[in-house]
C-alpha cells in the first residue's frame, strides 16, 4: 500500500496495523516505526485513539492483548495520566504491558514516573525479557544513574539475555552516556572477539559505541572504530554517518 502510494493510509488502517504489531517478535520497534509514519504524516492520534475507543468497548471479551492496544493509543496521544491510570485498571499486565508503559513514560521525559514503575516491576511484575532490558538501560542511560544501571548489568550477565545483541548495544549506550568509556569499550570489544558475533546486520552495535565516542569528546578514538567499520565492510547506515 506505501510502495504503490494509491491510497493513502487513514485511521482504520493505521488501528489494524498497529493491533497487528502486538503479535510479531519485534513489535515494538514496528510500533515506533508506524508511530513516527504518523507524527511525520500529520495523522490526527486522537481520532485513530476515538476509533479504538469505540472498537473496544465493543468487545466482549478483552484481553491483555487489546488492553495493550489501548495503553498504547493513549500513550501515542501524550496523555500520560490517562495512560498510567489505564495501566493501574488493567486486569492483567503482561510483559509487554510494563514494556509499553515504562517505554513511553521514558519518550515523552517523564523518567521519574518510569522507574517507579520499574522498581514497582522489579518487586511483582513479571520476569524481565530482552525489551525490559533494553528499555531499563535507556532510562539509566536517561537519569545518567551509573549505579542502577551496572546492577541491571550484573542481572544481565546472569541470563542469556546478555547474548542479544539490542540488550549488548544498550549497555553500551548507558555507559557512553555515564561516561564510561573504558567500560563501554571493553563490552564492544568482548564483541569483535567473538564472544558474540557481529554481522553485518549489527551495525547498532558499532554506531553505538562511535556516537558515544563523539559524546565524551574522544572523535580520535571515534574515526578509529569508523575506519574499522569501513575496513571489515559492516554496513554502514545513515545514524553511524550522521553521527560521525
Amino acid at each position: 500500500m506505501q510502495k504503490e502510494g494509491i491510497v493513502i493510509p487513514n485511521e482504520f488502517t493505521l488501528t489494524s496495523v498497529l493491533k497487528c504489531s502486538f503479535s510479531v517478535s519485534n513489535g515494538l520497534q514496528l510500533g515506533k516505526s508506524i508511530h513516527g509514519w504518523m507524527i511525520t504524516a500529520a495523522v490526527d492520534l486522537d481520532v485513530a485513539l476515538d476509533y479504538e475507543k469505540r472498537f473496544f468497548e465493543l468487545m466482549s471479551d478483552k484481553n491483555v492483548v487489546s488492553w495493550n492496544i489501548m495503553l498504547g493509543g493513549y500513550l501515542g496521544t501524550e496523555d500520560m495520566e490517562r495512560s498510567v491510570e489505564l495501566f493501574k485498571m488493567m486486569p492483567e499486565n503482561d510483559v509487554s504491558s510494563w514494556n509499553t508503559i515504562i517505554d513511553g513514560l521514558l519518550q515523552r521525559g517523564s523518567e521519574r514516573d518510569a522507574l517507579k514503575l520499574l522498581r514497582q516491576m522489579t518487586l511483582d511484575g513479571p520476569s524481565f525479557n530482552e525489551v525490559t532490558f533494553s528499555i531499563s538501560l535507556a532510562l539509566m542511560s536517561s537519569l545518567r544513574n551509573l549505579e542502577l544501571g551496572r546492577q541491571i548489568h550484573g542481572k544481565v550477565r546472569r541470563l542469556s539475555t546478555y547474548e542479544d545483541v539490542l540488550v549488548r548495544a544498550s549497555l553500551i549506550d548507558m555507559y557512553c552516556k555515564c561516561c564510561q568509556m573504558e567500560k563501554a569499550s571493553r563490552i564492544f570489544q568482548e564483541l569483535r572477539q567473538g564472544i558474540v558475533e557481529v554481522q553485518h546486520s549489527h551495525s547498532v552495535l558499532w554506531s553505538t559505541i562511535i556516537s558515544g565516542y563523539i559524546h565524551n569528546g574522544m572523535l580520535k578514538d571515534a574515526l578509529e572504530v569508523f575506519s574499522s567499520m569501513v575496513r571489515d565492510q559492516v554496513e554502514v547506515c545513515v545514524y553511524t554517518v550522521k553521527h560521525s
